[in-house]
């Protein structure tokens, strides 16, 4: 027996490759131990979507299903990253507890010390961005709705990303496999109209189309790639490096709760001198830039502003 996809095996491949490259993306930029995790819930959050979108569920019914599917397998895998020598149960009860503890700093206004947050609250982003995905492709075709929110959250993990890996190649790809799958899908519309008008047509024209959308692809990506950098702009760097308003107050509160992460910024330090010249904006923000701990006080040590 031959199982059919009505979609086509080929959307579904994209779809996995597309959440795949996205998962592995943010995975790469180790921010944290355990963010590989974050592949295994978007492949299940797809299969997840497929099954639920096929189904004869009515919407609110199949949201409610993946609601509960979800909570399982986030806390499945998050708890099996958590160290030491838990039963399931310890487990639970942990990730549990570090999300209660981490809406206690965020209400308090504490700073978040604790970094299998992060890993959580990216796991339920990818399951959310996993079956979204797969619903809008397999029950309500909505194309961009299922491409857009995982390239957002692959895009801000490039833009701000300092370490050595090369994540702009994972967004290159993501890019081109996205092209792809509208490739794809736009093909998959056409033919329901030709067989609903009894159009003949060669069942494996899709080989031809994918063929032409992958030279497309790779055009575009080549020149896009010559364009400069958001980073480069002046308009975009201002309104990103600006220390007042909205995006400022949400960065000083991401720096905030999710403290413990990785950084990769370069030190310029020169372990010869004995003093250190520190620079920065006029308009100085909220953050802190260090703390300074003593054992005792130096007669000879001060701080010149």
């Amino acid at each position: 027996m031959r199982m059919k996809l009505e979609e086509g095996w080929t959307t579904l491949l994209l779809l996995l490759a597309m959440i795949y490259v996205a998962a592995a993306g943010v995975a790469k930029a180790n921010f944290f131990d355990g963010l590989q995790i974050l592949i295994s819930v978007g492949v299940v959050a797809i299969f997840a979507g497929l099954l639920l979108a096929k189904s004869r569920f009515d919407t609110r019914t199949a949201h409610l299903f993946s609601l509960f599917y979800g909570m399982f397998f986030v806390l499945f895998y998050v708890g099996s990253v958590l160290p030491g020598d838990f039963v399931w149960r310890e487990r639970v009860l942990e990730v549990i507890n570090i999300q209660v503890v981490w809406l206690q700093k965020l209400i308090g206004g504490g700073t978040g010390r604790e970094g299998y947050i992060f890993v959580l609250h990216t796991a339920v982003v990818f399951w959310l961005v996993g079956y979204s995905a797969s619903w809008y492709i397999f029950r309500k075709l909505r194309i961009w709705r299922a491409i857009i929110p995982a390239g957002l959250v692959l895009l801000s993990v490039v833009y701000y990303y300092s370490g050595p890996d090369p994540l702009p190649y994972y967004l290159a790809f993501y890019i081109l496999l996205a092209l792809l799958l509208v490739v794809r899908t736009h093909l998959n519309e056409q033919e329901k109209r030709w067989r609903a008008r009894a159009v003949r047509y060669e069942p494996r024209i899709w080989v031809g189309f994918l063929r032409a959308g992958l030279v497309a692809s790779v055009l575009a990506l080549s020149v896009s790639w010559l364009i400069p950098s958001m980073s480069a702009s002046a308009a975009v760097g201002n309104a990103l490096s600006d220390t007042r308003g909205p995006w400022r107050e949400f960065q000083n509160n991401w720096t905030r709760l999710y403290s413990a992460l990785r950084t990769y910024g370069t030190t310029t330090i020169d372990p010869y001198q004995d003093t250190l010249v520190l620079g920065g904006p006029r308009n100085v923000g909220y953050t802190p830039v260090m703390d300074i701990y003593v054992d005792r006080q130096l007669p000879y040590v001060y701080w010149q502003t």
